[in-house]
């Protein structure tokens, strides 16, 4: 039957579906054809999965992104980080990753990260010489270091799924990071 879900995924990917929506679809086609869960308990099954608190954290990581961001917190933590790592040769990319460190543990997003501070230090970083295509790679690898500070997306989901504390957990990855933090 699993068979059934991999085809029909297949099937609507080649026929033009969005990626996204032929996820949901070929779930859907298994689950009333080939799955022994009742066709009436499916909406509360589906509901029950994601009914958690600790969801609630996820959507407002984005929103303190963007809040931030159109607050122009962006702009004022790269001047702070200017004048505190600017002046070392390479400087503008040392103030990205400073930047970066700082982000992550405000939205615990790498995309919101890298998308909050592409959009102020790409331009000022072909503005002091280095190349676009240097300047673009740069923010998406250092935008790498959003999942590993906490608090964080990955931290929450995996909280939420072992049923672990979110605190605790926190705490627990706090330490090892601040202690590679000073020894790097």
């Amino acid at each position: 039957m699993m068979g059934l879900m991999l085809l029909s995924f297949v099937l609507l990917l080649i026929v033009g579906v969005p990626l996204g929506f032929a996820l949901v679809l070929a779930s859907v086609i298994y689950t009333i054809t080939g799955s022994n869960i009742p066709l009436p308990s499916f909406p509360q099954r589906m509901i029950s999965g994601v009914d958690s608190f600790a969801f609630m954290a996820i959507p407002f990581f984005f929103l303190a992104g963007e809040i931030m961001n159109h607050g122009g917190l962006t702009k004022r933590l790269v001047k702070f980080a200017n004048g505190l790592v600017g002046w070392v040769h390479g400087g503008l990319a040392y103030v990205k990753i400073v930047v970066n460190m700082i982000l992550a543990g405000m939205s615990g997003s790498a995309l919101a990260d890298a998308a909050a501070t592409g959009s102020v230090l790409i331009p000022a970083m072909e503005k002091a010489g280095y190349e676009k295509r240097f300047a673009s790679a740069f923010v998406a690898s250092a935008g790498t270091i959003g999942p590993v500070i906490p608090p964080n997306i990955p931290l929450v989901i995996y909280a939420i799924i072992a049923g672990v504390s979110v605190g605790k957990l926190f705490l627990c990855t706090a330490i090892p990071i601040m202690v590679t933090i000073t020894f790097y």
